[in-house]
């Protein structure tokens, strides 16, 4: 059984409902690695997903794999934050992204997450590639 993360750059933090955590918790213990969760010390108001405004009471730290373009499967720890009685999917939020340094290309549908040291993307991008430079507001999302 394959369960999906939603990548979610709109939203700063990783997310998830309880639903889906169950599902990929059975998915791990299968796998014979160890889910785990704990109740928050304050409660995350979280709305704009699923319905109006709820409350993320839990947060779970599920092992993931994921599989790469070349077959293999990487395996990896999702921490987030929990909406009890929810259907809501994993969403990999902006922070996690950039934890990664995750290069996301929207015209391949591939993300990449990237090894350690510096890089020059202009350089490997084509004649007439226009740069924006993109600023991190309060709230923590991205802006142009």
């Amino acid at each position: 059984m394959h369960v999906r993360h939603a990548v979610d750059p709109g939203s700063v933090w990783d997310l998830s409902g309880s639903e889906w955590a169950k599902s990929v918790a059975k998915e791990a213990a299968k796998a014979g690695l160890k889910p785990s969760y704990e109740q928050r010390r304050v409660p995350l108001n979280v709305s704009g997903v699923g319905n109006g405004s709820q409350k993320a009471e839990f947060d779970c730290k599920l092992p993931i794999g994921v599989r790469l373009t070349d077959g293999s499967v990487r395996v990896g720890a999702m921490n987030t934050p929990t909406v009890s009685d929810s259907q809501l999917p994993g969403l990999l939020g902006l922070n996690a992204m950039e934890n990664n340094r995750a290069i996301l290309d929207v015209n391949t549908k591939r993300m990449y997450f990237c090894g350690p040291g510096e890089y020059d993307l202009l350089k490997a991008l084509p004649p007439g590639t226009d740069e924006l430079q993109l600023e991190k507001a309060p709230s923590g999302h991205l802006a142009l």
